[in-house]
């Protein structure tokens, strides 16, 4: 196998070819920064490269990339050159448990829709301007979060929020319509912002669910009415 893979030499050329790179469970430590010369590339995959710990600075755009999996290493930071990656959609850092910051420049990725922190339990806040146009899911679960920017209102398509055993969360602020929100095992929770207005106006909507507050004990009064009023009161469709 690839097992014992530690570096990947310099690219000098586009490999117009390439669209999938898989270096996952490799001892890969790092990329050469030319990793920007491939671009035509589709999809880069590191998962679970536990000794990947610099992800290198993007150069130039590739205008390409769509996926790129870092799952499982040992990554602290991202550069802030990620928003050379400018047409990405999807960002798995699930289980970086080493990741500390993330550079305001990730909401330079206007086309991404999935970003997932999930394990990422040193990772305590996300950059405060948070305006991703596209995100439809973002995953905090088991992660260190301790908020969640106001700012997260603007992510209009934003349908799936993750929250589950952020054991150091302890509000969440007024979310889009008709984001699905799962919070259970957050011990800390005190204050769920949204109001009963804004958390039935997705009732007449399929799929719309607000829901997961099991195992949050510290829930203030106004939050536990407005939860359980989701539950007790009919929906206009009956």
């Amino acid at each position: 196998g690839c097992s014992n893979v530690e570096n990947l030499p310099e690219i000098w050329e586009p490999m117009e070819h390439l669209k999938f790179l898989s270096l996952s469970q490799t001892a890969v430590t790092e990329l050469p920064s030319s990793i920007c010369n491939l671009k035509y590339l589709e999809s880069l995959e590191l998962a679970r490269c536990s000794r990947f710990s610099k992800f290198p600075e993007i150069l130039k755009p590739m205008e390409h990339l769509v996926s790129l999996c870092l799952e499982g290493t040992a990554v602290e930071m991202l550069p802030s050159s990620i928003g050379n990656l400018n047409r990405l959609q999807y960002l798995n850092l699930c289980f970086c448990k080493q990741l500390k910051d993330v550079p305001i420049s990730i909401y330079s990725l206007t086309n991404l829709k999935r970003l997932k922190f999930n394990g990422c339990w040193r990772l305590e806040k996300l950059p405060s301007t948070l305006c991703f146009r596209s995100l439809e899911e973002l995953e905090l679960s088991w992660s260190g979060i301790l908020e969640i920017p106001a700012s997260i209102k603007q992510a209009s398509r934003l349908s799936k929020l993750n929250l589950c055993w952020c054991d150091q969360l302890q509000s969440i602020p007024e979310l889009p319509v008709l984001c699905n929100v799962e919070a259970q095992g957050c011990t800390s929770l005190k204050i769920v912002s949204s109001s009963r207005t804004a958390l039935t106006q997705g009732w007449d909507k399929p799929n719309y669910r607000f829901k997961g507050f099991t195992s949050c004990p510290k829930l203030d009064n106004n939050a536990r009415s407005n939860i359980c009023l989701l539950y007790t009161s009919p929906s206009p469709r009956d």
